[in-house]
């Protein structure tokens, strides 16, 4: 049997690899302006929400439906730590246990978990 170690570095790993994609959370330029990536549900488009300091004046956050191509990610320490975040989460509450009790299974390698879209 591997490690526990061995299947939390290959979390880190695997989590390393979000750390340039569009994540929840993240702050993207759409239409020239900063948006905070609030939900994502629907397939190609992202659910944005207007920054904070826009609400001062309308006390309401603005939120509108952005196709996800049409969205540029700001690369700054704080999004790129987010993305490592959602990641690394995503791998520990839904993968990790059953890596380690199992290994990676077959049907596994054909789910879209690994990063590289």
């Amino acid at each position: 049997m591997i490690s526990k170690v061995f299947w939390w570095l290959y979390v880190v790993y695997l989590s390393a690899k979000w750390m340039f994609r569009q994540n929840l959370g993240n702050i993207v330029i759409y239409q020239g302006r900063r948006w905070y990536i609030n939900n994502g549900t629907a397939p190609g488009v992202w659910d944005l929400l207007a920054p904070r300091t826009e609400a001062i004046t309308t006390k309401r956050r603005k939120s509108i439906h952005a196709p996800r191509k049409e969205c540029k990610l700001v690369k700054s320490p704080s999004n790129i730590l987010c993305s490592f975040r959602s990641g690394y989460h995503f791998y520990m509450t839904s993968w990790f246990r059953i890596w380690y009790n199992e290994g990676i299974k077959p049907w596994m390698r054909g789910c879209r978990i690994w990063g590289n879209h």
